[in-house]
């Protein structure tokens, strides 16, 4: 996972989540910043597919 300070939020909740025995996913694409994939729906419908299971 990346250093940055923007993350440890999100950290914390998939922490949360894991330790009441959840399933969490956290993905993280590197020099992106806030702008979305080229290949954003493709990973939405992947991200989507998981979350239905």
């Amino acid at each position: 996972m990346f250093d940055d300070f923007a993350l440890e939020a999100q950290k914390k909740l998939v922490s949360n989540i894991d330790s009441l025995s959840g399933q969490t996913k956290m993905f993280v694409t590197k020099d992106l910043g806030h702008s979305f994939a080229e290949n954003f729906t493709g990973l939405l419908d992947e991200y989507l597919r998981w979350v239905i299971e």
